[in-house]
């Protein structure tokens, strides 16, 4: 409804032109819904890890040369959101050596998703993208954490934590470069992030309600946030931003009721991924087809339709063994 509403925050948008994001995200629902009834999700997590690990693989293959940051196939514009999409990979490789290979029976299987684990993670350290890594690295610390004491006040707490801690690491960035730049090359870049959340907090602000528009862009050479829950305050207004922190409270709240091990590790640690990553970039999660639905989108849909679809399957299953 919002996307329907001005402002639209650019002289050039116009009335619907922001309703095919919200449409895309809606097919992408109906794609995971027709996924998850007709594939295990052991085969979801081999379409996942080996599409980024094709993806990779191709880059490394047709580039012509790597000079600075990778920018991987399909999201040549952006190293950071493509750096998203591979943890999805990375994640979801993990997820498979963890609870679906049996190392001593089928050693090739798992040489293969320790392949994979290898060059996504290579990937995305070659993205140059610390926000990301940071992120990753959160994930599977406290997802551990979370799997073994099985709380759900921890998940969210875990969530919500490592969107602090990054957003911290931006805010303290100067002590944090002094410390160790240059010994660790990503350490000396300036992620320009202060600057243009000081002037998102000035723009909400001034459009505290409905917010700037979907179409709203900052002139020079950071146009976005870079920040998710500020981006969408900024755009589409405080009521709106605090409605998507509670859609993302409610979907850790079912992550917690998981009963499958392997669902629960791999969709809790996406979205401790994904609230990291927000910290500090995705201004804005519904605006155009792209690798954030892999990343934020599916492992809140999942984690939404997983609880429900398990019940199901075991009434089915239940009276399939009463009938007999």
């Amino acid at each position: 409804m919002r996307l329907l509403l001005p402002p639209y925050g650019s002289a050039t948008a116009t009335f619907g032109s922001g309703i095919s994001h919200a449409l895309f995200i809606a097919g992408l629902y109906g794609l995971i819904l027709y996924a998850q009834l007709h594939l295990r999700f052991r085969e979801i997590l081999w379409l996942t890890a080996g599409a980024a690990c094709a993806c990779v693989i191709v880059t490394f293959v047709a580039a012509t040369h790597i000079g600075g940051r990778l920018l991987l196939v399909g999201r040549t514009d952006n190293p950071i959101l493509a750096a998203g999409a591979m943890a999805a990979g990375l994640l979801a490789a993990v997820t498979l050596l963890a609870y679906h290979i049996d190392i001593r029976r089928t050693p090739l299987k798992a040489l293969l998703a320790a392949t994979m684990i290898c060059i996504t993670l290579t990937a995305i350290y070659l993205t140059g993208s610390r926000g990301p890594l940071l992120a990753l690295i959160l994930a599977l610390a406290l997802t551990t954490l979370v799997i073994v004491y099985g709380s759900r006040t921890l998940l969210i707490v875990s969530a919500f934590g490592a969107y602090g801690l990054v957003a911290s690491s931006v805010l303290f960035y100067g002590p944090i470069r002094d410390a160790l730049c240059p010994a660790i090359d990503l350490a000396c870049r300036d992620p320009y992030r202060y600057g243009i959340w000081m002037q998102s907090l000035d723009a909400i602000a001034s459009h505290p309600l409905w917010g700037v528009g979907s179409a709203f862009r900052f002139p020079g050479e950071i146009p976005h946030a870079h920040n998710t829950y500020l981006g969408m305050a900024l755009h589409y207004g405080i009521p709106l931003a605090i409605f998507f922190i509670a859609v993302m409270a409610v979907t850790l709240s079912r992550a917690s009721e998981l009963k499958s091990k392997d669902e629960k590790f791999f969709i809790v640690a996406m979205l401790i991924f994904a609230n990291g990553f927000m910290a500090s970039d995705l201004s804005e999660p519904l605006r155009s087809f792209n690798t954030h639905y892999l990343f934020l989108w599916t492992p809140i849909f999942l984690a939404l339709i997983r609880p429900h679809a398990a019940q199901d399957e075991t009434h089915i299953e239940e009276a399939q063994q009463s009938s007999r």
